[in-house]
């Protein structure tokens, strides 16, 4: 045996191979090659036991406009507020006029779906892919100004559609402002294919969309109008009266009231101190209680009347 393989054989050897190379024994792997393939190993198993996937759940579905919403089921379906929504379109004025053949298809290809409060629907830069009717419930639509400060649009309630919404869907445009579920909301996804089907083939469902995109329209016009033209104090009056429940109170922080109106939480904090100098209202955190409703609505009337 020469040198080199008495030197490699001890070598072997010392590994604890006990092969003698120079018997035609196969090479012995290095305890480096050997060490790293088990690592690499035991990193793939470990792997695969931390991103081993969950089942999906059935009754969730995530929608191409960023929303994740539970599918309600269709035979006996209840909106959150024991409101049977299984013939949903009788809930819609507008869609009470379509054809027996259309009404079944836009129910066929329609989905609804329930979300929890907080839950952001929309926001800026998101395709629109879907036309949302309110069954139950509340969302809020918002902008955020070049400042950082939100500013508040509008509304959709039972019954109305989002005419940004509306608006994306016509024109094939991207959501400039947030939508979030203020309450609990159970909403009809109409996705785009059978939107611009029917807006194409049915003047029922298209009088429906244009009468609901116009109306909001005219309301993001008064909305503008009021702020550049009305008196805050007069504005917030108004707004306390709209937001009050059935016991008088107004469930929101002087930043919420701020955001509602486009100004800053100090300007309401004056104004709302000048309401309970004159007795109109009580306040405590998280809440303004109204004490004077007819203070305040004469102040909206009397502003009316003078513009």
């Amino acid at each position: 045996m020469t040198a080199l393989n008495e030197g490699t054989a001890v070598a072997a050897g010392d590994m604890g191979s006990g092969c003698d190379l120079s018997a035609g024994c196969p090479p012995v792997r290095s305890w480096a090659a050997s060490a790293s393939r088990n690592k690499a190993d035991l990193r793939r198993t470990d792997r695969k036991k931390r991103f081993k996937l969950a089942p999906p759940a059935p009754i969730w579905r995530e929608y191409p406009d960023g929303l994740t919403g539970r599918i309600a089921k269709r035979d006996d379906c209840m909106g959150t507020k024991g409101q049977n929504t299984a013939n949903w379109i009788d809930n819609f004025k507008g869609l009470g006029g379509l054809p027996d053949d259309l009404r079944a298809e836009l129910e066929a290809g329609s989905e609804i779906v329930s979300v929890p409060s907080g839950t952001v629907i929309f926001s800026p830069g998101q395709t629109a892919d879907n036309l949302w009717l309110l069954l139950d419930g509340t969302v809020r639509v918002q902008q955020k100004s070049e400042t950082g400060r939100d500013v508040f649009l509008y509304r959709v309630h039972a019954g109305d559609s989002c005419v940004l919404t509306t608006a994306c869907m016509l024109a094939f445009e991207d959501y400039s402002a947030e939508g979030t579920a203020e309450t609990d909301v159970t909403a009809v996804a109409i996705p785009r294919r059978v939107f611009d089907d029917l807006v194409a083939r049915s003047p029922v469902f298209r009088t429906f969309v244009f009468t609901a995109y116009s109306r909001r329209i005219t309301d993001l016009f008064t909305l503008i109008d009021d702020i550049v033209f009305q008196r805050m104090d007069v504005r917030l009056a108004a707004r306390l009266l709209e937001l009050a429940d059935a016991d008088g109170i107004v469930h929101a922080t002087h930043a919420m009231l701020g955001t509602e109106l486009g100004t800053a939480r100090e300007v309401v904090s004056r104004t709302l101190s000048e309401f309970h100098r004159r007795g109109w209202i009580e306040q405590a955190r998280g809440e303004v209680r109204l004490t004077d409703r007819d203070g305040l609505d004469r102040l909206v009337k009397t502003s009316g009347a003078q513009d």
